[in-house]
């Protein structure tokens, strides 16, 4: 990699590994705002090139699938990493596990006019809350576009038209974002 490029201090090598398919390679120059950032080893000759402007690029003289990592040698997903950052493009992971058990609702069955429901979002997702029947009929959105953190609220034991509902069981169902939680509540009178 060549000093000042996002590829600075690392050397990469494209044979010995699997695929075994880069039979030749091809000599890159760097044209109109473009930059050599690789070169081949004990040349000048230019093995990568990028172009930055209203748009970003990296091209290589050899198949990405050939990059072969060993001792000195950097890995595939060392440089895919590098071409990344360039990018600015932010990849953060998340445990699915993690954030599906931060998410949380209590509340107690309605007996005596309203139901508090408490509900917890993780950080950094949105929420929408709904009442269904048990065939799968909405009843009402208690709330849409909850952002991440506690939150109360009352169900007064009311349909989106302002009727009150039956006697029975319902499902108040969380969701967030790919993640939902369903609990049964009960309306006794």
């Amino acid at each position: 990699g060549l000093t000042g490029s996002i590829f600075e201090g690392l050397m990469i090598r494209t044979s010995g590994g699997q695929p075994s398919n880069q039979n030749s390679r091809d000599i890159l120059t760097a044209e109109s705002g473009g930059a050599l950032i690789f070169e081949y080893l004990n040349t000048s000759s230019g093995a990568a090139v990028g172009y930055e402007g209203n748009y970003q690029l990296i091209f290589f003289g050899f198949g990405f699938e050939s990059i072969f990592e060993s001792s000195i040698f950097a890995s595939p997903d060392t440089i895919m990493g590098r071409i990344l950052d360039y990018f600015s493009v932010g990849v953060e992971e998340v445990n699915p596990i993690r954030l599906l058990n931060k998410l949380n609702m209590d509340f107690c069955s309605i007996y005596s006019g309203f139901a508090d429901i408490r509900v917890i979002i993780p950080p950094g997702l949105i929420g929408d809350v709904d009442i269904y029947d048990i065939t799968g009929r909405q009843i009402i959105n208690l709330s849409s576009n909850l952002p991440g953190g506690n939150h109360n609220l009352i169900w007064e034991g009311k349909d989106h038209q302002g009727n009150q509902v039956p006697v029975g069981s319902y499902l108040v169902i969380l969701r967030c974002d790919q993640f939902s939680l369903a609990k049964r509540l009960i309306i006794l009178r």
